[in-house]
């Protein structure tokens, strides 16, 4: 009696993983032809995406000049700089519990603000470039430029103007 009650289980358990893994295939699936409609229907726009650096040397602030092509670290064409801008590199250090936030002088330290003219879509707080490399907000991708190849963080997705 024992055994057919085992036997009983075991099969019982046996379905659900199979019904499991139908479901994870399934969900992969649907996910796919959902990626594959989205790049088919839309026709790709053009975007401005808002990217920000940690602190960094101010020297290399003028490594990125408006109008420089940018490439992932992998050699795909990303978009073109429409403007950059030197912000001052905050800094928040803790010591025996109590919180310090300062700024760096700008000549010594600084954050990169850029803007990016691309093209693609865009779906629920990503980037799909060219329907392909998927950006999201918070996102850090590495862009290299002429001179230089910096780690940016995405902040903001919006669509060019004219």
């Amino acid at each position: 009696m024992k055994k057919a009650g085992a036997k009983r289980n075991g099969s019982i358990l046996d379905l659900f993983l199979i019904f499991l893994f139908l479901l994870c295939l399934l969900g992969i699936i649907l996910r796919q032809q959902e990626l594959a409609q989205a790049n088919s229907h839309a026709a790709l726009r053009s975007y401005t995406l808002l990217m920000r650096t940690d602190s960094l040397d101010a020297q290399i602030g003028y490594c990125i000049e408006v109008g420089e092509r940018l490439y992932t670290d992998a050699g795909e064409y990303v978009g073109t700089v429409r403007a950059v801008t030197a912000l001052p590199a905050k800094e928040t250090l803790l010591k025996d519990g109590t919180v310090y936030q300062g700024e760096w002088e700008m000549q010594a330290r600084c954050r990169l603000s850029l803007e990016l003219a691309v093209e693609g879509n865009v779906a629920e707080d990503s980037f799909l470039l060219d329907g392909r490399k998927l950006f999201s907000i918070g996102s850090a991708h590495i862009l290299c430029g002429r001179y230089t190849s910096l780690s940016w963080y995405l902040i903001g997705i919006f669509p060019s103007e004219g």
